[in-house]
């Protein structure tokens, strides 16, 4: 058996405005295992051992987590348009952190018994499909929103939103605040720096995004992840979880 599993299931094209990824990381070795999480635009609903749950807000910085030995992790990765439209709750009193066994009537719906990762996608898809199948609809505005903001990997400026999904820029900024506490320019410069890790993790530290210039790209670097690009793609004992399970998948 792998000492490290960590594999990745892509949601079914209904649901892809609101979930990520289900993804499943397993800790099989004889210790605790040191990671640092980077701001990635999404939060999670984690199921530690079908026993413990765990709901994370969105990061905007580095946040250092342990994982001890023998933990199996299962778990969903959802986009901001959940949290209104499935969890119908604000996680903005969790940025940068998390709520233990949450007690959210959406929660209570997911499958987190099953001992097999892909049954776990399966239950879960399903279980969520239809749940939205039962909603009145979602907000165009905020569909726009999220689908420019995801589309151009957070190059868009706020003022082009506002133009482009008929929302003004005032009501994009309260909607962020409100529900996950941060602002949209905020929540865009986490998608754009995102956007970067794949090309540090295969060796590239110039970046292939819309910076001024390599300065101002190591700035922002810095600013999400607490450290420099050249450091986060030397990932020294696999230390950035997001760079070492883009080389797991």
């Amino acid at each position: 058996m792998k000492e490290i599993i960590y594999t990745e299931i892509e949601p079914q094209i209904q649901l892809n405005s609101f979930i990520k990824s289900f993804w499943h990381f397993e800790n099989n070795s004889n210790q605790t295992l040191e990671y640092s999480i980077l701001p990635d635009g999404c939060f999670d609903f984690l199921v530690f051992n079908k026993k413990r749950t765990q709901l994370t807000g969105l990061w905007n910085k580095r946040i250092d987590i342990s994982i001890p030995k023998e933990t199996r992790i299962f778990a969903i990765r959802f986009k901001p348009l959940a949290v209104e439209y499935l969890f119908e709750n604000s996680i903005s009193e969790i940025l940068n952190s998390q709520s233990q066994n949450p007690k959210i009537k959406f929660v209570e719906n997911i499958v987190t018994d099953t001992s097999e990762f892909s049954e776990f996608a399966k239950q879960n898809s399903l279980k969520i499909a239809t749940l939205l199948g039962t909603k009145k609809g979602i907000d165009t505005r905020k569909e726009k929103v999220f689908e420019l903001l995801f589309n151009t990997k957070g190059t868009i400026k706020i003022s082009k939103l506002s133009e482009k999904s008929f929302w003004s820029s005032r009501q994009i900024n309260r909607y962020f605040n409100s529900n996950f506490g941060l602002s949209a320019k905020q929540y865009a410069s986490i998608l754009k720096v995102f956007s970067t890790y794949k090309d540090l993790a295969n060796g590239k530290l110039y970046p292939q995004t819309e910076y001024f210039d390599q300065s101002h790209f190591i700035k922002e670097i810095k600013k999400y992840t607490g450290t420099n690009p050249k450091e986060l793609r030397n990932n020294k004992n696999d230390r950035f979880l997001q760079l070492s399970t883009n080389q797991m998948k």
